[in-house]
């Protein structure tokens, strides 16, 4: 529990540093805040989708 408490607490803490930096410049270039918001839209729904398949595969096998 002390581990799960512990990555949330940094993720929380990285988010917020990385979206106002990321804030910062999308004021100067709002196009390339959009390229990157949608870099990893489509990078996450990949990853997703492919623990989504592997986690299919395992329970068909058992």
């Amino acid at each position: 529990m002390g581990l799960y408490s512990l990555i949330t607490g940094l993720g929380r803490t990285m988010a917020s540093s990385i979206s106002g930096v990321l804030l910062s410049y999308a004021i100067k270039q709002p196009f390339a805040m959009w390229g990157f918001v949608f870099a990893v839209a489509i990078s996450s729904s990949g990853l997703y989708s492919i623990i989504i398949r592997d986690a299919l595969v395992l329970s068909r096998r058992a």
